[in-house]
């Protein structure tokens, strides 16, 4: 009777680790889609944009080269992390590991002294400057919005040279967050939006010209 009992739950805890192991290898490696900014300076926060990162931290971590960096927030497809407060002026490989596996690298520069770049706006500070037909908004975001034209490129930072977020189609809804002056002096829209990256779509965070959208009252 022992010896069958015994068998009994050897089998039994042979096949929960069959399950637990089989459960594991299912897990997709994470993607790195973004950063932002793409440059900053040691000790600012930056937010990695991508997928599969899994819903909590866990044993997950986040690396500037060989350094690990502070995590403040971790979902899915978005990770808020402090660069490595000692690390010097140069590029370095970002990578983040999970239970999954680790992703390809994407580079982040340091440069001391950077200044971060503009964050989201529950409500404007400053009137945003207008020109033309450009459409404003002024005030009560978020505001829902449609993308006017095909291929409007979302950017990493309100500049047109940017490191490229996304591309939007014509007639996309999206959410706006705010509105900054941009480096071309033109209005440009904080916003949220739905994007397919490697067959899974992500919400990453990003600018486009204020009149590339027209914007709900």
């Amino acid at each position: 009777m022992n010896r069958s009992r015994f068998a009994l739950i050897s089998l039994l805890v042979v096949l929960i680790l069959t399950v637990a192991l089989a459960a594991g290898c299912g897990t997709k490696a994470p993607t790195i889609i973004a950063i932002l900014p793409a440059t900053g300076a040691p000790s600012s926060s930056v937010t990695i944009v991508g997928s599969s990162f899994g819903k909590s931290q866990g044993i997950g971590n986040v690396k500037f080269g060989t350094t690990s960096g502070d995590v403040s927030s971790w979902s899915d497809t978005g990770i808020t992390v402090v660069v490595p407060k000692d690390l010097k002026d140069g590029d370095y490989p970002v990578t983040v590991t999970t239970g999954g596996g680790t992703s390809k690298a994407k580079t982040f520069t340091i440069k001391s002294g950077e200044t971060p770049s503009p964050q989201p706006q529950t409500q404007p500070q400053t009137q945003p400057q207008t020109q033309g037909t450009q459409p404003a908004a002024t005030a009560g975001f978020p505001k829902n919005a449609t993308v006017k034209g095909q291929g409007v490129r979302m950017r990493a930072t309100p500049d047109p040279a940017g490191q490229l977020v996304g591309q939007l189609s014509n007639g996309q809804q999206v959410t706006v967050l705010g509105e900054t002056p941009g480096s071309d002096s033109q209005t440009w829209a904080r916003i949220k939006a739905t994007i397919t990256s490697g067959g899974q779509q992500v919400q990453p965070e990003g600018y486009v010209r204020s009149n590339f959208l027209v914007i709900s009252q």
